[in-house]
């Protein structure tokens, strides 16, 4: 869901490899909150290749976690759905501020039971879900909502949001068009529809929504606009709008800790090491206005990994630890590390501890598995593989594809086609999936098979160079 995953070098032995950064389980997923629910912000705040990646959620890129575009969204959703449905209804709302993310989950199904045709509780629901980073789950609830209606901007934004995470970008653009057809200055369908057209690459376009967005509003939401403008800016390569644009953002709301961050962000995107300096340079001076705030430090955290400063980077990491020590996200940064540097009693020692703290939370198990393969204890990564599918409610194909790896290097590999396959049947697209199933089958001579596979991995990424070069082995 949620992770990195192995791969094989041609002396099999398992090693680190790099994850797509797009959705990694709460890892890089802003936290999202429900109505009257103000405290949740806190609480939920080669021979043969073989390689896997992660769903995207948590990986090894520095991307700062921020509440993005929520002000809005937290104000209209408190307002319109201010009163209970049922007893149910209070309890789920409160099991959610204390953060008992299963027991309010398990409430919000109650009163959907209770009262289908209400809106309030599947958007509720929706939110919670895609704070938890289920966007499947907050998908079905949040078009549900819509469907009984009334047609509410805040949820649509919330759906396209959760569309965006789950990488349905054309549903997402459609959603926020939506928005923006009914209300043309709807300041955060323009700052989503700019972000989302930024990601794209489709820069004057998302350049002209954000200066439009930037051009009302209160201050916090003309900050954040200015900031998007200014990555946009950046991707252009404009360097000096971008740093005047992100100079403004900071003057205008120059408390605004989720502003600075996202500047950083934007620097950190770059890739340059000069760019790298300014984020720096800014996280350096949010820790000094919130010396107390543990995400404050967690994105430092993340951008000395990003300069490569390992010690740097734990320290930041166990600071955060030290102001709020279930901040899971610092945690899993120090279990990586350990990782990198080999420490492999330190990692099981981090892993223990989320595991202890959230043993629901499918990553922990998958990490937990991770760092017993990269000690070589392969029975015990594929039990906590099992454990990790487990906890998803059977939904984990980067495990699946993990177990592959694993089954394929014990020479099981019928245990390796099944674990491939399900892996694909779970994410059709999964190219590493398609092609690792080629490379075993044709470790079993079984060549149309593997011709099939290889093809198939072409055929969702057609640069995939690692297939065509199977395929031509194939033939």
């Amino acid at each position: 869901m949620y992770g990195r995953g192995l791969k094989f070098k041609t002396s099999t032995a398992l090693v680190w490899d790099k994850p797509c950064d797009s959705k990694a389980f709460m890892d890089n997923k802003p936290d999202r909150l429900v109505p009257l629910l103000l405290a949740l912000t806190a609480l939920l705040a080669g021979t043969i290749s073989l390689e896997v990646v992660a769903r995207g959620r948590a990986g090894n890129a520095a991307v700062i976690v921020v509440d993005q575009d929520v002000s809005a969204v937290r104000q209209d959703l408190s307002v319109e759905h201010s009163a209970p449905i049922n007893d149910d209804h209070t309890r789920a709302r409160l099991a959610a501020s204390r953060g008992n993310r299963k027991e309010a989950i398990a409430l919000y199904q109650s009163v959907i039971e209770a009262a289908p045709e209400q809106q309030a509780p599947y958007a509720e629901l929706g939110q919670l879900w895609l704070a938890q980073g289920d966007d499947e789950q907050a998908i079905q609830m949040l078009t549900r909502a819509i469907e009984i209606g009334p047609r509410r901007p805040t949820i649509a934004l919330l759906l396209g949001r959760a569309l965006s995470h789950s990488g349905e970008q054309t549903r997402a653009e459609e959603t926020y068009r939506g928005i923006l057809a009914a209300q043309p200055d709807h300041g955060s369908a323009l700052l989503a529809l700019g972000n989302l057209l930024r990601k794209d690459g489709r820069l004057p376009e998302a350049e002209q929504l954000l200066r439009k967005a930037a051009s009302s509003g209160g201050n916090e939401h003309r900050a954040r606009a200015l900031v998007a403008l200014g990555r946009v800016q950046l991707a252009a390569g404009e360097e000096q709008p971008a740093a005047a644009s992100f100079e403004q953002a900071v003057n205008m709301a120059p408390a605004s800790i989720p502003v600075r961050l996202q500047a950083a962000e934007g620097y950190l995107e770059s890739g340059d090491s000069a760019q790298l300096q300014h984020a720096l340079d800014i996280l350096a001076v949010a820790t000094t206005i919130a010396p107390d705030l543990p995400r404050v430090h967690n994105a430092l955290g993340q951008a000395y990994e990003k300069a490569h400063r390992s010690e740097e980077a734990a320290a930041a990491y166990k600071r955060v630890l030290q102001l709020d020590p279930h901040f899971h996200r610092a945690r899993r940064r120090l279990v990586r590390l350990a990782l990198k540097q080999e420490d492999f009693q330190q990692a099981r020692l981090e892993t223990k501890q989320l595991i202890s703290a959230d043993a629901s939370n499918p990553e922990h198990h998958f990490l937990a598995a991770l760092v017993a393969a990269r000690a070589g204890q392969y029975q015990d990564a594929k039990n906590s593989y099992q454990s990790a599918i487990e906890a998803a409610a059977g939904k984990y194909p980067e495990a699946y594809f993990n177990l592959g790896l694993l089954e394929r290097r014990e020479g099981h590999l019928d245990e390796a086609i099944a674990a491939y396959k399900t892996a694909i049947d779970q994410r059709p697209n999964y190219r590493q999936a398609h092609n690792n199933l080629g490379v075993t089958y044709m470790a079993k001579k079984q060549l149309d098979k593997a011709e099939e596979s290889f093809r198939r991995a072409i055929a969702v990424s057609d640069g995939y160079a690692v297939a065509w070069r199977h395929l031509g082995d194939a033939l």
